[in-house]
């Protein structure tokens, strides 16, 4: 069953002390300042893991050993490799001639940002912002991408 309009708009005038004359509001107390606020009490919202933070990743790469691509390289043996240097893979001429060498520290680079760590790359991934977003992505790929014996 709805409730009428009118109802909530009550509701609503009411906890915005709409119903209260200025004289009353004037005359209230102030809000005690050592009660706790809401924001400082708040449970902090929960890191994201690895395997969320991949998703960011996972709809241009993939991590298998089928040797297939995506819009971006499979990411397998990820660790150690060449950037631009994956067979079957159209790399922009920036990444095949940059010499890099994928490790944590490149790796948090160019995830940081794409387009600044490497110009006239064509990852379209503007960038992980977040230093422990990043770290944990990182961390989750490390793992990820090894190729087993």
């Amino acid at each position: 069953m709805q409730k009428p309009l009118c109802f909530f708009l009550a509701i609503l005038l009411v906890a915005c002390g709409g119903g209260e004359r200025s004289a009353e509001r004037e005359n209230r107390p102030a809000a005690s300042s050592s009660a706790p606020s809401t924001l400082a009490t708040a449970e902090p919202k929960a890191a994201k893991t690895g395997a969320q933070l991949y998703r960011l990743c996972r709809t241009c790469h993939q991590i298998d050993d089928s040797g297939r691509h995506r819009v971006g390289p499979n990411l397998l043996g990820l660790f150690g490799a060449q950037a631009g240097k994956k067979d079957g893979f159209r790399y922009s001429p920036t990444m095949e001639q940059s010499g890099i060498i994928w490790n944590e520290e490149t790796l948090d680079e160019f995830i940081k940002n794409p387009r600044s760590y490497m110009p006239g790359n064509r990852m379209g991934f503007a960038g992980m912002k977040s230093d422990a977003e990043r770290a944990v992505l990182i961390e989750y790929l490390r793992k990820r991408t090894q190729i087993s014996p």
